[in-house]
């Protein structure tokens, strides 16, 4: 009875006023802490970034972190805090702390962006340091004296396409503009050039973009997948909860 007397003196105004001055309220406290009571407090840093994750992500969405990181390292200096839990670290020393052999610094949960599949984890995104050592092992037989030399003729190969494709391109472009040079990017050419290295020697066959255009596409769409899987990982110390 006491809860239908209270509903009845409630009006949707008053819910509204109620909410919104909780989440003011919450919101408040949130930005206090981050900025005043957070363990991370003492790194410089651009005051919007120390209070809220949405200036990383933005940039993160925008492609540009790269170009932003750097022009605060070189207002700042070699660490900067750029979330409420992120700190950028540019030093040599740095570098040597925390991916240095033998470092028992664990990896960040940023890693965990990169995962395809729930549960399942290469060398590049794993955390644990057992199951790290377990599959680097293994890869490391790939990168043997031995196999890097068996895999010559291989590189040799698309090398020799890749430059055949160039020859052509260059003797259409010079029927076309009457014997003017044509002009080649040479990013597009030597990621068909990868593409098809990393085809034969991991699948057992070549994706044939130096050859053909018809799967050049896929670079895009890789590339597109790199970039979501980005975004999350700078998102994921902020928002855990959400990813996994």
């Amino acid at each position: 009875m006491l809860v239908q007397e209270v509903w009845k003196t409630l009006s949707i105004e008053g819910v509204v006023v109620g909410v919104s001055a909780l989440l003011g309220l919450l919101s408040f406290a949130y930005v206090i802490y981050n900025r005043f009571l957070h363990p991370l407090r003492k790194f410089n840093g651009p005051f919007l970034a120390s209070i809220t994750p949405w200036v990383q992500l933005y940039h993160g969405l925008k492609g540009d972190r790269h170009l932003w990181l750097h022009n605060l390292h070189q207002q700042y200096g070699s660490h900067v805090r750029v979330a409420p839990n992120f700190v950028s670290i540019n030093s040599a020393q740095g570098l040597h702390d925390i991916y240095g052999h033998g470092k028992k610094l664990k990896k960040a949960n940023f890693y965990n962006g990169f995962t395809a599949i729930k549960g399942v984890y290469n060398t590049h995104n794993v955390i644990d340091k057992t199951v790290h050592g377990r599959k680097r092992r293994v890869l490391s037989q790939a990168f043997s004296d031995q196999a890097l030399k068996s895999m010559e003729d291989v590189m040799l190969l698309h090398v020799r396409q890749l430059c055949t494709a160039l020859a052509e391109q260059q003797t259409e472009g010079n029927k076309a503009e009457a014997q003017k040079t044509t002009v080649q990017n040479m990013g597009d050419w030597f990621s068909y050039l990868t593409y098809d290295v990393m085809g034969e020697l991991c699948f057992g066959k070549s994706f044939d973009m130096l050859v053909s255009s018809g799967r050049r596409k896929m670079i895009q769409l890789v590339d597109r997948a790199a970039n979501r899987h980005y975004v999350v990982s700078i998102a994921i110390p902020d928002f855990p909860g959400l990813f996994y």
